[in-house]
């Protein structure tokens, strides 16, 4: 495999991209240029370029898929419903904070800000947080060997100079050649032992600094967390919560969490982003918290692939508080 500008990468045949990887490294140079230029043609290009390289890594069991404009169906089913909620206020409506979980690099929650700041005419101050459970690449070398870690240790590439190599925590499909010299590599237990770290690779896109307003976490939806309970006006769960990766007894479970984090009258989507071809899609479903139970709103697309799981959620969560109050 070699490492090449993500910029190449798009038009490459099928062959080609087998063989060619964007360099993580490139991560650093955009965030490093981002600082360094004004016009917004090239801020614009940097941001882009960021989000390409990040598409293309395996990290945590999961792709980084992300793009500018990925999420729009989204961004306008929220906006209309935040816009219809608060719309006979005259006065600022105050501070609403929203929880954009699974939000890889975080253009698309800079789309979805922009977009809430619109729909409420800039009554409003919007706090967001980025929650992912990957924000980092971490880099381990020895001489001209260098490879790439994720947060919870995982091998995800190793390189010496542009030949590189997918490691079995980050697979390729049509590769069995790469499988096989992957698994013969992390047999080379002396050599990789003297991997010393060398420091990490932000894989929050460089766009995040020219907003206000917006905190970057590590979290999973699987880990309860205590400040974020009746927190969120708005929870978006894009391209995490789906029967390809999860039991429906996971996802009962993380439905839970994400349900104490809502305040009552918040919203919460769950969407998927589908591929039909070469052309995608963002299919989801919105509910709304209300009492000890999430109500439907709408569905879009097709709506989500768990929608009957959270119907599912709601008789059990009634029979569980049926059964406290006896």
């Amino acid at each position: 495999m070699v490492f090449i500008d993500a910029k190449v990468r798009p038009f490459a045949g099928r062959l080609l991209r087998w063989l060619m990887h964007a360099d993580p490294e490139l991560l650093e140079w955009l965030n490093r240029e981002y600082d360094l230029v004004t016009d917004q043609d090239s801020l614009d290009r940097i941001t882009r370029e960021f989000s390409f390289v990040l598409n293309d890594l395996f990290i945590c069991g999961a792709w980084k898929r992300t793009l500018p404009g990925r999420l729009e169906f989204s961004e306008y089913v929220l906006g209309s419903l935040l816009k219809n909620k608060y719309y006979k206020k005259e006065d600022a409506v105050g501070e609403i904070q929203w929880l954009d979980l699974g939000a890889s690099d975080g253009i698309t929650t800079v789309e979805m800000l922009r977009h809430l700041r619109s729909s409420l005419h800039g009554n409003a101050v919007i706090k967001t947080i980025i929650a992912d459970q990957c924000v980092r690449l971490d880099r381990y070398s020895y001489g001209p060997l260098i490879e790439y870690r994720s947060p919870d240790h995982g091998p995800v590439l190793t390189r010496i100079g542009a030949l590189g190599l997918r490691l079995p925590y980050s697979p390729r499909r049509y590769d069995p050649i790469s499988t096989l010299l992957a698994k013969l590599y992390m047999k080379f237990n002396k050599l990789r032992i003297k991997l010393c770290y060398a420091g990490s690779i932000s894989l929050i896109n460089p766009i995040i600094r020219s907003e206000e307003g917006i905190a970057v976490i590590t979290h999973n939806v699987f880990r309860h967390e205590m400040s974020f309970v009746d927190r969120f006006e708005i929870i978006r769960v894009s391209n995490v919560l789906n029967r390809r990766s999860y039991t429906d007894n996971q996802l009962l479970y993380a439905i839970t969490n994400l349900f104490s984090y809502l305040r009552d009258n918040g919203f919460f989507l769950v969407s998927r982003n589908v591929f039909t071809g070469s052309t995608e899609r963002e299919s989801g479903s919105v509910w709304r918290r209300s009492g000890n139970e999430f109500v439907w709103v709408t569905d879009y697309s097709g709506g989500s692939e768990i929608k009957l799981l959270l119907d599912q959620w709601n008789k059990l969560n009634s029979q569980i508080d049926h059964e406290n109050r006896e």
